[in-house]
């Protein structure tokens, strides 16, 4: 997918491909933080025909996210962009388990919760970079 391009294109690449990687990330990212909201929202208050899928494709740029994560993540430090990857981690493994319970409360809180703490901060990159 679109994460192992980056991959490949980041691991002992120059600065300029990472820093390509982290500003496409940032601004991907504040669209998805608002998306995360409003999915939250609908798991909460009443779903549309459509919030599965919407949460799905959400849950596949959350997981792109984090491929260039990987890739970028010295950089993202060095830049003072802080991710807590264990609670994100763990985040994933919930988002699993509460679609197995198929529990849209659990999905919402994971959604606006660390989901959404994560996604923010990579949007946030995007303008830390001088």
């Amino acid at each position: 997918g679109l994460g192992d391009v980056y991959k490949r294109q980041v691991n002992g690449a120059d600065n300029k491909e990472v820093i390509e990687a982290v500003l496409t990330a940032s601004e991907y990212c504040k669209k998805l933080e608002r998306a995360l909201g409003n999915v939250a929202f609908e798991f909460e208050n009443g779903k549309a025909d459509d919030t599965e899928d919407y949460a799905k494709s959400i849950l596949e740029g959350v997981n792109w996210t984090i491929q260039v994560y990987n890739a970028t993540k010295d950089y993202l430090k060095e830049i003072g962009v802080e991710v807590d990857q264990n609670a994100v981690n763990e985040a994933i493994k919930a988002i699993g388990k509460a679609y197995e319970d198929d529990d849209d409360n659990a999905k919402a809180e994971l959604f606006k919760g660390e989901l959404k703490n994560f996604i923010g901060a990579i949007a946030l990159a995007g303008g830390r970079i001088n």
